[in-house]
């Protein structure tokens, strides 16, 4: 369609539309568990994303001292503690 609006073929877009379908779906587990709430109701797994988001925050930070792969035991303690900080509020 990159021609103007008068060369373009109108039975070509008529067939374009009638063959255009939607789906429309509605899943509703009757309550307000989504998925999030399942994964982070476990509370190593809450204490391991707040690591990894300081971690993020301090990699952001810093220009050469990218910390490694793997999360420190100082790393989690310092999630637990902010986890808690947070929480208090």
């Amino acid at each position: 369609m990159a021609s103007s609006q008068h060369d373009w073929n109108e039975e070509e877009i008529e067939k374009e539309r009638s063959e255009t379908s939607f789906v429309l779906t509605n899943n509703e587990t009757g309550g307000v568990e989504n998925w999030y709430y399942r994964y982070f109701s476990n509370y190593d797994r809450i204490i391991r994303l707040v690591a990894w988001i300081l971690r993020f925050k301090h990699n952001c930070k810093s220009v050469t001292g990218k910390k490694p792969d793997e999360l420190t035991v100082t790393e989690f303690q310092e999630a637990e503690t902010k986890g808690f900080t947070y929480d208090s509020e």
